[in-house]
Order: structure tokens, then sequence, then C-alpha cells
């Protein structure tokens, strides 16, 4: 958020993590130019209401569950989508009983990626290089 704002001084960056109701929310969003909204936000939202949502290492990180739900998430609100993940991680803090540990790998498709998703791009990044840049335009 600080680094945007000294990198924009121009744009109207809001912060929303306050805001529990669709009306402000939708308000706040269309007064500004990037907003950070929060996962207790997600369900506020109206369909395609977010031109761009951006998810820079955080997902390999997440069950795939999680990932699961926000994917879904996405798909309701969203036209683009941008992620940067690793391309393949275990995540440790998600194992349970039956699971001694949960595995990512993008190339073998541990990320469910909806059928009506586009792939707009997929590159390596240079660094770290275990890591990768994907973008999705997302259809109706």
């Amino acid at each position: 958020y600080k680094r945007l704002k000294l990198a924009f001084p121009d744009k109207i960056i809001a912060l929303l993590i306050d805001i529990n109701n669709n009306v402000e929310l939708e308000e706040k969003i269309e007064k500004s130019d990037i907003i950070f909204i929060f996962p207790h936000q997600l369900e506020l939202l109206s369909k395609k209401s977010i031109d761009l949502i951006i998810a820079i290492d955080c997902m390999h990180e997440m069950d795939k569950d999680t990932i699961q739900y926000y994917f879904k998430s996405f798909n309701y609100i969203t036209k683009n989508f941008y992620l940067s993940i690793w391309d393949k991680t275990d995540v440790p803090y998600s194992k349970n009983i039956f699971k001694k540990k949960n595995k990512l790998n993008y190339d073998s498709g541990d990320y469910k990626i909806p059928q009506n998703w586009k792939n707009i791009f997929k590159e390596k990044i240079v660094f770290p290089s275990n890591m990768l840049s994907l973008g999705f335009k997302i259809k109706e």
C-alpha cells in the first residue's frame, strides 16, 4: 500500500479493510484507481465489478480447497487475474490426519484453473527462478 502510494502519487489508492457492506464498498471502489480488499469482502462484490485482481506470492501458501474458494470468487467478480506462484512447493501447515503434506505443482494441475479462464501469458520469473508469472482473461 505504502509503496504504491509513493510510486503513484496522482492515483487514488484505498485500503478498504474496515468496510463491511456492499454499497459503501462499491462506492469506494468506483472512486478509487487501486484498491486493497480482503477475503471477508469478496462476497460483497457484484458480478464482474473488478477489472483486475492481483495475487503476488500468496496462493502457493494455501491448501487446494482454499485456492479453489478464491478461484470461484474471482470467477464471479473479476474480468482478469494475475498471480505469481512457486511452480512447485510443499505447503507444510496444510496437512491433516490423512495427508502428511500438501504439495502444489502448477504444471501437474494442482491449481485447477477454471475452464473459462484463458491463459494470456505464463513466464518463468528470473529471480527467484522457481516462480511463475501467470495472467488470465476470465470469460463469462
